[in-house]
């Protein structure tokens, strides 16, 4: 009989909306340590806390599941990723660094509780990436032989 060794289960959760370097970043960080399942939260569980998403949550699963690094994706009903947790029982749960303070405070101290039930190794918070690294933030220079525009 072999002895099959199980494999790291890492769970991070997200709106998904509009893609961008911080998702990215978590992706690739989860993916350093094991299996990436990723909660993409539905539309009525974003609608819980602000406006409803661009894309729906068919088309956010889609591309969701493509993005490298990214194993299985479930739906994440609720704010609340504890019925997720539960049924999973992940080794980690890796999230952005958005949720030390403010509103998703509670929620992260919720899902340290949680994992512990299980002795879920540890939860990571993800580092953004440089603030350089978001493009879009910053003016694009003018293209070689264009003239620039002004406001």
């Amino acid at each position: 009989m072999q002895n099959k060794k199980r494999q790291i289960q890492v769970y991070v959760g997200m709106s998904a909306d509009i893609i961008h370097p911080g998702h990215l970043n978590i992706i690739h960080e989860a993916a350093k340590l094991g299996r990436v399942t990723v909660g993409v939260l539905t539309d009525a569980a974003i609608a819980s806390y602000k406006r409803l998403p661009y894309l729906d949550y068919d088309q956010r699963a889609l591309i969701v599941s493509n993005l490298k690094g990214v194993d299985a994706v479930v739906p994440q009903t609720t704010l609340d990723y504890r019925p997720n947790l539960r049924e999973l029982k992940p080794d980690y749960v890796v999230h952005g660094d958005d949720w030390k303070t403010g509103v998703q405070q509670k929620t992260r101290q919720d899902i340290i509780d949680c994992i512990a039930e299980w002795g879920g190794l540890s939860l990571l918070s993800a580092e953004r990436p440089p603030r350089s690294a978001f493009r879009s933030w910053h003016p694009r220079p003018p293209h070689p032989g264009r003239p620039r525009r002004h406001p």
